[in-house]
């Protein structure tokens, strides 16, 4: 089972035990305090309690961990369980790109599922206003699922439902110099940060 579903991965721990397999189990984002640093549930929520549960369940009964979170250890040191895991970070394989000279733009990338979690709002209002003040940013923006088309300025680029290997030759062409996120998991980032995937 793979970044949880605390439910889902509950009933893989009770499957492989009738099954007498062993359950491998990746770890992308801890649940529940993801559900809590987004402000689905609270601390006090019944949820909570039971989802919290179901999470050191799975934790103690995998027979192995991974996760993309470089410092996991530390979650699983909060829960007093006396568990190694290991740690799988995300690549993403790109050739050799060519270096350049001085660059006259500075040039700034943006991929992600358009919904609540990942914040877009936030990401586009933040973007419209940088792209006001300093005219030598280029924003390309990738945007997956999106309910709408957004307004294109003259330094904002959008890109709808791209695949992985157009973005990977867009990145290769041009002079990435960052990336952005706007999602809020700032109660996780002593876990490490789990960087989103290309789907």
């Amino acid at each position: 089972s793979t970044s949880p579903d605390l439910i889902v991965s509950s009933f893989t721990i009770l499957l492989s035990n009738f099954y007498k397999k062993k359950c491998l189990l990746e770890i992308r984002d801890i649940w529940p305090l993801s559900l809590v640093t987004q402000k689905n549930i609270s601390k006090v929520n019944p949820l909570y309690y039971i989802f919290k549960y179901l999470e050191k369940y799975i934790y103690k009964n995998s027979y192995k961990i991974f996760s993309n979170l470089k410092f996991f250890n530390l979650r699983l040191k909060e829960l007093n369980i006396k568990k190694n895991f290991f740690y799988i970070p995300d690549l993403i394989y790109l050739k050799k790109l060519p270096i350049r000279h001085k660059k006259k733009k500075l040039n700034i990338i943006f991929c992600s599922i358009e919904n609540k979690a990942n914040n877009f709002d936030t990401v586009y209002t933040f973007i419209k206003k940088m792209s006001c003040k300093f005219k030598y940013i280029n924003f390309y923006i990738f945007l997956y699922n999106s309910s709408k088309k957004y307004k294109v300025f003259r330094n904002i680029v959008f890109r709808y439902d791209k695949s992985q290997q157009f973005i990977e030759n867009f990145i290769s062409k041009k002079d990435i110099n960052f990336g952005l996120s706007a999602i809020n998991y700032s109660e996780l980032y002593k876990y490490g940060c789990s960087p989103r995937k290309f789907k």
